[in-house]
């Protein structure tokens, strides 16, 4: 009992320290979200170009997102220009992340998609158990024939015949 008092006051100091740092985490990821979509510039002159698929690189990248893409979903994240991450509410124990897309692609309507992720404070194997609970929008609105989800192939019979079938797929969206 006394360890589970003590669990729930490690959450809640935890969250109070988040939330305190949250404003200095915003500014550094506001000057790299500068970097990435504008460069560096000194004197007028560019020395570091824009970097439009920072983010593609980096989900690629990861060892767990990196498994949870399809070849499908790479066409759509090449589109994506930021990725932002912020606190629910004060109360709500968990964050939102949010993926902003180029307004100009091929694939969504949307241009930026939210997930919302709740944090229960139980620990499982030393670490807090992230559950996702909801996302917005609830369905995600695709150009189209663009929903990476959907798999579309060609059945062939023996007498000679064909039909088109869609079938839905794993997808990262």
């Amino acid at each position: 009992r006394q360890y589970e008092e003590e669990q729930g006051r490690f959450f809640e100091e935890a969250e109070q320290l988040e939330r305190r740092y949250q404003p200095m985490f915003e500014r550094e990821l506001e000057r790299r979200r500068d970097l990435v979509t504008k460069g560096k510039f000194k004197l007028g002159a560019p020395t570091t170009p824009p970097q439009p698929e920072f983010w593609y690189t980096v989900l690629t990248n990861h060892p767990t997102i990196s498994q949870l893409l399809n070849k499908r979903d790479l066409a759509v994240l090449r589109y994506l220009r930021d990725v932002r991450i912020s606190l629910l509410k004060e109360g709500a124990k968990g964050f939102k992340v949010s993926f902003e897309f180029d307004p100009n692609n091929p694939y969504l309507l949307d241009r930026v998609l939210e997930k919302e992720y709740l944090l229960y404070p139980k620990i499982s194997m030393g670490q807090s158990v992230l559950r996702e609970i909801r996302c917005r929008p609830e369905r995600v609105s695709w150009k189209p024939m663009k929903d990476p989800s959907l798999v579309t192939y060609t059945r062939r019979y023996k007498n000679g015949t064909s039909t088109r079938e869609v079938t839905t797929g794993q997808s990262f969206f």
